[in-house]
């Protein structure tokens, strides 16, 4: 009976032990207080205002009508724009949010009434380049009588960042009534060039959708990159115009290359077969070309200043034979007198692949005393680019690439060039590299593309020390 007693009483001395020691809730343990609605809330010119509380920084608002209920968080200051809210008429409260220890979530305020409709943000005139939002890509001239950004070669477009449902352009074409010649663009969201939409500009101006239908209000990255060549058509962009907001946010790469050449970098004929009938926009695409493969590879920025037919020094191909890059690369544009500034961009890599073009007017020569000094004239221009290049980037990598054409009888005269330039230029060097033929007219093939590139850019990163 004693020990029965003994093991009640040491029970309970173990329950009122617990009790006083902490086991239970406190007497003194405060409960989470219940915030305040906040008050104020007030939209106006698109921008959300309410008075905020001290006890919290986090909130949410509520758009109510008899088909939508949508409660985004949001702080003071936000824009409508950016929650994505569709068009209509809306019963809109906020409440302040807790953080469950101290506070707990207030309720929602008394509404205020709000109707949305259909604004959009428009880039356009000077603010497409002033403006901050827009990041230009290869060479471009803003024409001041116009009010439009023209955009000229390979690779070259644009880039910017939104938020919003839809971003359209209105853009003009050169040469868009010409299937042969008319520009082609590429738009890519987020990097996913899987599911690039490619579109053949065929009207002189027209509105193109960048984007529709994006339901989520998560920041997005629009790339438009012109795929076709300068010397076929050109682009130009009147505005770009988004039912959200832009973001001002330019970001640029840590690595800059520069492409200087004549068709194979603008991926002349890459999609065609040696069978096809000509090269049209359409069997070629600079996106698949080594240049941009190596630019992507290395995660690069890139220009390219190539035109097919053309020669460092002169070319059978073009009229007046004397048209040349290294003249041209003064200008914006092949066909262009207006000067480019090259301070505009500064490559740290610069591959300079001529000569095929100079070769077809050098072989053209009647007698043998022709042929020789056309290759001694050719010679001369070639070091004198160079030295130029160097000139205005002397901490440029310059590279120079031959091979892609297979042109076997210009082999040693490049290595010869590249011998006595690198006597005033340390940092040049060469490498050769052939193409397959398996495109178009004796060009690389799309396949061949990839290997030049994946040599091209281990060259790049050895020659740099780059991991």
């Amino acid at each position: 009976m004693k020990k029965h007693l003994l093991i009640s009483l040491l029970m309970i001395f173990v329950v009122m032990f617990c009790f006083g020691c902490g086991g239970g809730k406190k007497p003194t343990e405060k409960e989470p207080e219940k915030l305040d609605a906040p008050t104020g809330l007030a939209i106006e010119d698109g921008y959300i205002f309410f008075d905020v509380l001290g006890a919290t920084d986090d909130y949410r608002i509520k758009f109510e009508n008899e088909t939508n209920v949508i409660e985004k968080d949001i702080e003071c200051g936000a824009t409508i724009a950016e929650l994505l809210i569709p068009e209509g008429r809306y019963q809109v409260s906020i409440k302040a949010l807790g953080d469950g220890v101290n506070f707990t979530d207030s309720d929602y305020s008394d509404p205020i009434e709000y109707t949305k409709e259909k604004v959009y943000m428009e880039l356009k005139e000077k603010e497409l380049v002033n403006g901050g939002y827009i990041k230009w890509m290869g060479r471009t001239y803003y024409n001041e009588d116009k009010k439009v950004n023209e955009v000229y070669h390979s690779a070259s477009g644009f880039e910017l960042f939104f938020k919003g449902t839809e971003v359209v352009a209105t853009i003009t074409a050169t040469n868009s009534s010409n299937s042969a010649m008319r520009p082609i663009i590429v738009i890519v969201i987020d990097d996913d060039f899987n599911h690039a939409k490619t579109i053949a500009l065929d009207k002189p101006t027209q509105e193109i959708t960048l984007v529709s239908g994006n339901s989520d209000a998560r920041e997005h990255k629009i790339d438009l990159y012109k795929r076709s060549e300068s010397i076929d058509s050109h682009i130009a962009i009147e505005n770009i115009k988004t039912d959200g907001v832009f973001i001002k946010k330019i970001e640029n790469k840590a690595l800059k290359l520069e492409f200087i050449a004549a068709s194979s970098s603008t991926g002349y004929g890459n999609l065609g077969k040696p069978s096809s009938s000509g090269k049209t926009t359409e069997n070629s695409d600079a996106l698949q070309g080594f240049a941009f493969l190596t630019a992507q590879a290395l995660n690069a920025d890139i220009s390219i200043f190539s035109a097919s037919g053309w020669g460092c020094a002169f070319s059978k191909w073009t009229s007046p034979n004397t048209l040349n890059v290294a003249d041209a690369y003064k200008n914006v544009d092949f066909n262009s007198k207006i000067p480019w500034i090259h301070g505009y961009y500064v490559p740290d890599v610069v591959v300079v692949n001529l000569g095929t073009n100079d070769w077809s007017y050098i072989n053209a020569a009647t007698t043998a005393d022709e042929k020789d000094a056309r290759m001694t004239q050719f010679q001369r221009k070639y070091i004198s680019f160079l030295q130029e290049l160097h000139d205005y980037y002397p901490d440029a990598q310059i590279i120079v690439l031959y091979g892609l054409m297979n042109e076997s009888s210009i082999y040693e005269v490049t290595e010869s060039i590249v011998a006595t330039a690198k006597i005033s230029i340390p940092n040049l060097v060469s490498i050769k590299i052939n193409g397959d033929a398996g495109g178009y007219n004796s060009h690389p093939s799309v396949a061949s593309h990839k290997k030049i590139a994946e040599t091209l850019t281990k060259f790049i990163k050895d020659t740099l020390g780059l991991e």
